[in-house]
C-alpha cells in the first residue's frame, strides 16, 4: 500500500516507556511511527518526571486505534464508595 518496505519491531519493557524512548529520537521524518497507549503517554509522565521524551513535544497523534475500558476498584471493605469519596479519602490522608 506504501510501496515500501515496513519492518515492524516490538521493543518491550518498562510499560512502553523503552519504544517511546527510542521513537522520540528518531528524525521526524514521518518513518519511524509508534503505536502509543497509557503507559508511556499518560502514566509514565506522571510518574517519572525525568523521561528522556516529552509526550507534548516528541509526539504527534495520528489516528485513535482503539479505546480501552479501564476500571477503578478496591476491596469492598474500603470506606471509599466512588470515585468522589476516593478523591475526598485521598485530598484527607496525604501521602497516606
Amino acid at each position: 500500500m506504501w510501496n515500501q518496505q515496513v519492518i515492524v519491531e516490538n521493543k518491550a519493557g518498562v510499560a512502553g516507556v523503552l519504544a517511546a524512548d527510542y521513537v522520540a529520537q528518531q528524525a521526524s521524518d514521518g518513518t519511524t511511527l509508534l503505536m502509543a497507549h497509557i503507559n508511556s503517554h499518560a502514566l509514565a509522565p506522571s510518574l517519572q518526571p525525568k523521561l528522556n521524551y516529552s509526550v507534548e513535544r516528541d509526539f504527534v497523534p495520528i489516528v485513535l486505534v482503539g479505546v480501552t475500558p479501564n476500571l477503578l476498584i478496591a476491596n469492598p471493605k474500603e470506606e471509599a464508595k466512588t470515585v468522589k469519596d476516593i478523591v475526598a479519602l485521598c485530598k484527607g490522608k496525604p501521602g497516606g
